[in-house]
């Protein structure tokens, strides 16, 4: 697999191409919104020193399935009500995220994540 750098501000120029034995190669594009920008921003950051971005993100998506999962309470995760209108997320969600560890599907166990987050709110 090769991958090839481009500003982190237009995932739109990155790029993967994939080939699998003698089959051909296809060639994938990234959307330009805002969690492929992030998400290039982190690789951009963090280029020299791939655990670094590999563990970041491995932890910030974990951290996305937990919110879009629904089981964070109006005490822990407001949504925004539109793309333009930033969510609400409590301080201690972050903290916690920081430091829980994931399971060996790279996701939290909510039940022990929320246990946890309530001893600490």
């Amino acid at each position: 697999m090769a991958r090839t750098k481009a500003p982190s501000c237009d995932p739109g120029g990155w790029s993967l191409l994939l080939q699998q034995g003698s089959a051909a190669v296809n060639q994938l594009r990234f959307t330009d919104n805002y969690v492929n920008r992030f998400t290039f921003a982190v690789i951009d950051r963090y280029w020299h020193e791939p655990r670094k971005h590999v563990s970041f993100m491995c932890r910030w998506l974990a951290l996305i399935r937990l919110l879009r999962s629904g089981a964070l309470d109006s005490r822990f995760y407001h949504p925004g009500i539109s793309e333009d209108d930033p969510d609400d997320i409590s301080d201690n969600v972050i903290d916690l995220a920081a430091t829980f560890p994931l399971g060996e599907r790279g996701a939290f166990d909510v039940k022990a994540f929320l246990a946890e987050l309530n001893k600490a709110s």
